[in-house]
């Protein structure tokens, strides 16, 4: 049986990302369970739990992730029903292309359910020094809606509440790139036990000096390591990593059911591989 999971089982689904050792934390699941409660879905047998899978929509399409059967459970069929019904759901809400990241050993799954691989999706490290810029500075209640405003430009879709919830959480991670009197760019993270991950991180494709953001963010915690996921497609991005010096330690696999859908080059990290 699959259904709507609480949040008492929240519990549940981080001890499966737990043993995965994806480092998703109990902050980031709660994130999905406020913003989607109606998309968020657990399977049991016997009165067993077994699995979850989430999703996030954002108007013309949506995501899915944390995708996870308990190990003793596998190759009996769940996944797939979980996928099912995820699918389901976001088609039912109006979405016209789902997007996932896969790890490699899964792909046939989605490939029978209909998904075709588009980029790979890079999990990336690296240390910034501390050293002092201009035209960036803590993000403030008041740029809040401009900070809305231009994610939904760059991203194509609507995930304020997410936004919202992180600046909330963690406003000291959060800041905000201005030109000429212009928020044109934002970047956020999450603190993990020792470096930052970041993301969102979004900026106006025409902003040469993007990193100003990651440097401002960094020169304000005592934390030099960060980490974050960039889509190879966008290349904006794959090139601003290079230029950082970031090291490859995973990878998974960006993946589309449906329409056709492009990354924009404003897109410079995602918020993670269940958000999108």
């Amino acid at each position: 049986m699959i259904r709507l999971i609480s949040r008492e089982e929240l519990n549940f689904a981080l001890k499966l990302t737990e043993i995965e050792e994806w480092g998703t934390s109990k902050e980031e699941l709660e994130d999905l369970f406020l913003f989607s409660p109606q998309g968020f879905f657990i399977s049991e047998s016997k009165g067993i739990l077994n699995g979850i899978v989430s999703t996030a929509f954002y108007g013309s399409f949506g995501v899915i992730g944390n995708l996870i059967v308990a190990k003793k459970f596998r190759r009996q069929g769940f996944g797939r029903n979980l996928m099912k019904y995820a699918i389901d759901y976001l088609k039912s809400k109006g979405a016209r292309t789902i997007l996932l990241d896969a790890v490699p050993q899964i792909i046939s799954l989605y490939n029978k359910l209909g998904f075709q691989a588009i980029c790979r999706s890079l999990r990336l490290e690296g240390n910034i020094d501390s050293k002092p810029v201009e035209n960036v500075r803590l993000m403030t209640l008041e740029d809040i809606d401009k900070v809305i405003q231009l994610d939904r430009k760059q991203f194509k879709g609507n995930r304020a509440f997410l936004l919202k919830r992180r600046f909330s959480l963690h406003p000291n991670l959060c800041h905000v790139l201005i030109r000429k009197n212009k928020l044109i760019g934002f970047i956020m993270g999450i603190p993990k036990e020792d470096y930052i991950l970041i993301g969102p991180w979004i900026v106006d494709p025409k902003e040469p000096k993007p990193q100003l953001l990651l440097q401002n963010l960094v020169n304000n915690v005592n934390i030099n390591k960060v980490r974050l996921g960039l889509l190879e497609g966008v290349k904006r991005a794959f090139k601003l990593a290079q230029y950082l010096n970031f090291t490859q330690y995973f990878y998974s696999i960006r993946m589309l059911y449906g329409e056709p859908f492009t990354h924009t080059e404003g897109l410079l990290a995602i918020a993670g591989p269940d958000r999108g």
